[in-house]
């Protein structure tokens, strides 16, 4: 066969096209330099050829290569702040940056996008049109009008200057700025502590159950009983530590945590009295010893145990609906502003119309429908969450009108879109009335906790008044014992001056206190912190009492440094143990606490011997009485064994309150017991007629009175919010909530910061107080402090 025909060969490309050359004269200067510019689009050579006036070539150089690299992105970056942020809502977020070009920069663009609507560009100016650099630019978020929690996005946008291809633009990495939400943070700490009373319900059901049965003191039984013993255990330190969390965080509220606190204590002092008996039953059954006079105190016990836990149970339950009730009522006032905001842009479009003002009414408008469809989404898992039926009903009722609302955003809406905008206002002021309903349906239902609480509150009100007029009894008693002592205190005027010689080497000691409990602060838990700080202040008034020679002062402040000292040892043993048994559970490692506590402990023999030193100085007041003294003396005396009486009566009431609900914390009764302890000192001195030490006593009573009470001022001031360390009773009178301020929202805590006048008069003060001190004269420095006192009142 033939061979196959071979195939054409194929046409090769044809050759490329050469380069266009392009001739460019060179101006001459001084008939030798040469200068000119031209525009490489692409890479090439050029070389120089010189020509004479004829046109004829006479030299020419080497070809030169160029090769042309492309215009880069100008490059910008936020260095500050480097991360996502939460402010307040007034803030201004100052944002640093930095930025870079092969070419040169020459404008920079702030770029902002709020929730729901449009990119705002900012100029912030012309830059150099240096390669690299960086500066700050403020962002003031008055001006984004963000609601609570919203988010704004933000980034920064740069410009070069090539005018060959055309500027371009570099963008930074988005960040976001979010308004710091109470709200948001109050829900939070809800969360954690309706968690913490589930398990508490939980385990009161399980225990109510097992107890039920009978028999727990079988020994095939006991297993079991003990398991929920160290349930109960760690429920009170979870109690504990969720209280805690709540305390340390400002927008959360406070009255739970400190309810949570005190329900937590008292179920510990419970569990602790069960785990006892319950471990002596052990003991006896394991030696086979009759077990029947243990089994009647462990069953109180347990019984005990039980009412403290419905107690706390009951207590948070109608806590927790009041705090669901009081934030509806929050989440309704925020739609109120919101529609305040866009009824405000709609009023600037109407009395300056433009494409812009629109765009920004319907960018509000967009943002309210957002926060209306969150809010109803919130407020009706919230509502759903109400313990009493009728509270639940009444706020499924009020969540009822978020239906017609809706209607009438979309009424504004579409009025707006038809560029009618006094249709628009119109169906925006229908829907205030509709929320200003709401409000004051949700207000009612907020109430009904306080008209549920309104007997406990009367007990309440009656209590304090009472403790009221004892403390005021014990003031005048301790007044009276003032002047009699002030009258010996003349008599004795040169053995005390020999005294206060003496008292001045006594300073030593109690700089040696203050100095222990400034090593103890370090293992000292956040509950324990407020004892620690009144010792340490008390003890350094101490030191300059003494340093001063004043015995008077030295005495008082021995008084009050002495008492908190010594619970601050026991909380510290207490919390040691604690930390030995469950770490982690107080927040300090147990070897930090028992070097705290022991501490505290070397700074209460010091203050000690200080004592038994300024007792054995200072010459026996009862040798100089008149008759006219002893016979006051034995008076009040008798006076104040009443006054401890009426103090005793107190604290039976006291404890009748605390059986009704976790009101007070679990110490309060050791510190109205204080004050009565003082009390009962004070009337023993004053009948052996020992004005000085019955005055000191009746001062440490007041002391102890005054920091009881303190506690029910607060509460009652917060109107049940417990801020400040007040005792946690939420419920109010009838007829508010317990907020100031516009429109029921809380009026934000003032915190004045001293300025320069006060610091000059803080440093005069210490200036003649040391000269004072020099001088040894006790008058003098009574004097400098009275006088700053009053300056500091001004």
């Amino acid at each position: 066969a033939p061979p196959p025909a071979r195939p054409p060969p194929a046409a090769s490309p044809p050759p490329p096209a050469p380069e266009p050359i392009r001739r460019i004269a060179l101006a001459v200067a001084n008939q030798r330099d040469l200068s000119g510019t031209f525009v490489m689009p692409d890479g090439g050579t050029y070389r120089f050829r010189f020509r004479t006036s004829g046109g004829r070539t006479v030299a020419e150089g080497p070809p030169i290569p160029m090769v042309v690299e492309p215009d880069a992105f100008p490059s910008v970056r936020i260095t500050s702040p480097v991360a996502d942020l939460e402010v307040k809502g007034d803030a201004t977020v100052t944002v640093e940056w930095q930025a870079e070009d092969d070419y040169g920069l020459t404008a920079l663009t702030l770029v902002t996008r709020a929730p729901g609507g449009a990119e705002h560009r900012r100029p912030v100016g012309a830059l150099s049109g240096l390669r690299r650099d960086a500066g700050r630019l403020e962002l003031p978020l008055r001006e984004e009008h963000l609601a609570e929690g919203e988010k704004l996005l933000y980034w920064l946008e740069v410009e070069d200057g090539d005018t060959v291809s055309g500027p371009k633009k570099g963008a930074s990495a988005t960040q976001s700025v979010r308004l710091y939400s109470e709200a948001e943070h109050r829900r939070q700490a809800m969360e954690k502590a309706r968690a913490a009373w589930e398990e508490l319900v939980a385990l009161l059901g399980d225990r109510l159950e097992a107890f039920a049965v009978g028999g727990t003191n079988a020994p095939d039984r006991i297993t079991a009983v003990v398991a929920l013993d160290a349930r109960t255990r760690a429920l009170h330190e979870r109690l504990r530590q969720v209280a805690a969390e709540i305390l340390r965080d400002r927008a959360s509220p406070r009255e739970v945590g400190r309810a949570l606190e005190n329900v937590a204590s008292q179920l510990r002092a419970a569990e602790q009295r069960v785990t006892a008996n319950r471990q002596a039953l052990m003991r006896a059954l394991g030696l086979r010893q009759p077990a029947e006079a243990i089994a009647p105190s462990l069953a109180a016990a347990d019984r005990a145990l039980e009412e403290a836990m419905e107690r706390g149970v009951l207590y948070l339950e109608q806590l927790f609906d009041k705090q669901r009730a009081e934030e509806l009522l929050r989440m309704a006032k925020d739609l109120a502003s919101g529609r305040r905001d866009l009824a405000q842009a709609l009023e600037k479009l109407r009395e300056a119309p433009s494409d812009a003002a629109r765009q920004e009414a319907m960018a509000q408008l967009r943002r309210l429908r957002q926060r209306l469809d969150a809010l109803m989404a919130r407020m009706a898992e919230t509502a759903r969450g109400f313990h009493d039926e009728h509270m639940n009903a009444e706020a499924m009722a009020e969540l009822s009108r978020q239906k017609s609302m809706g209607s009438g955003l979309d009424a504004a809406e579409q009025a707006l879109q038809r560029g009618d905008v006094a249709a628009a206002m119109k169906a925006l002021d229908e829907m205030a009335g509709q929320i200003d309903q709401m409000v004051a349906g949700l207000q009612r239902t907020s109430e009904r906790p306080d008209e549920a609480q309104a007997a406990l509150m009367k007990e309440m009100q009656a209590f304090k008044k009472e403790l009221e007029a004892v403390q005021a009894d014990q003031k005048r008693a301790a007044d009276e014992t003032s002047q009699v002592k002030q009258a010996q205190r003349q008599r004795l005027a040169a053995p005390l001056e020999k005294a206060r010689q003496e008292a001045a080497r006594l300073a030593g000691l109690a700089k040696e206190a203050g100095e222990a409990l400034r090593q103890a602060q370090p293992g000292t838990p956040q509950r324990s912190e407020p004892e620690l700080d009144a010792a340490r202040e008390a003890t350094s008034d101490l030191e300059r009492a003494l340093v001063g020679r004043d015995l008077d002062a030295a005495q008082e402040m021995l008084f009050r440094a002495t008492g908190p000292t010594r619970r601050l040892a026991t909380t510290l043993e207490e919390d040691a143990a604690l930390a030995e048994r469950l770490p982690g559970a107080v927040g300090k490692e147990p070897a930090q606490l028992r070097e705290a506590q022991r501490q505290a402990s070397r700074a209460g023999q010091k203050l000690a011997e200080v004592a038994r030193e300024l007792q054995q100085l200072q010459p026996d007041p009862r040798k100089s009485l008149t008759p006219g003294e002893a016979a006051k003396l034995d008076e009040l005396a008798r006076r104040q064994q009443g006054l401890e009486r009426r103090a005793g009566e107190l604290q039976q009431k006291l404890a009748q309150l605390m059986q009704e609900a976790p009101v007070f914390p679990q110490g309060a009764p050791q510190l109205l017991g204080e004050g009565r302890g003082h009390m009962g000192q004070a009337a023993g001195e004053l009948g052996q007629r020992n004005a000085p030490r019955g005055h000191g006593e009746q001062q440490a009573a007041l002391d102890a009175l005054g920091r009881f009470k303190e506690g029910l001022d607060k509460m009652g001031k917060q109107g049940g919010k417990g801020g400040g360390g007040g005792f946690p009773f939420p419920f109010g009178e009838q007829g508010g909530d317990g907020r100031e301020g516009a429109e029921g929202d809380p009026t934000p805590e003032k915190v004045d910061i001293p300025g320069v006048q006060a610091q000059r008069a803080a440093e005069a003060f210490r200036r003649d107080l040391l000269e004072a001190m020099k001088q040894g004269s006790p008058e003098r420095y009574r004097g400098e402090v009275q006088r700053y006192y009053e300056e500091l009142v001004k």
